[in-house]
């Protein structure tokens, strides 16, 4: 009786543990694996000009991804893209001077401030 609740009994549990704590990796990797699926499994983006409008306007998607270098050695700085309907790069623009720290005119940080209006939506 003392084998069994001094070492076999404590063997065990820590048998079960490890093998729910496998499962549930499996199962979180596997949930993970089709939600991001589902994001990028979409159709891309259709431009919804007709012909028979009679426009030959191009039509074109801008995006900006900000980066925190001011310079090249630090890393990437913010960054404007152009694409065309395709998702073919038309034209890009480095913005190093809106890169770094993001503060408002009266010296406060923009992030902080977003995320005191984040938390102030969360409580209402």
């Amino acid at each position: 009786q003392d084998a069994v609740y001094n070492y076999l009994l404590p063997m065990l549990k820590l048998e079960v543990k490890n093998a729910l704590i496998q499962e549930a990796k499996g199962w979180v990797s596997q949930k993970l694996s089709d939600e991001m699926w589902k994001l990028l499994s979409v159709a891309p983006w259709k431009s919804e000009v007709s012909g028979d409008q009679g426009e030959n306007t191009e039509k074109y998607i801008m995006s900006c991804v900000w980066g925190p270098a001011k310079d090249r050695s630090q890393g990437f700085s913010t960054t404007l893209v152009m694409l065309d309907t395709s998702g073919n790069l038309a034209d890009f623009l480095e913005m190093p001077a809106f890169s770094g720290k993001l503060n408002w005119s009266d010296g406060t940080n923009i992030m902080s401030d977003v995320k005191s209006q984040a938390a102030a939506e969360n409580v209402k």
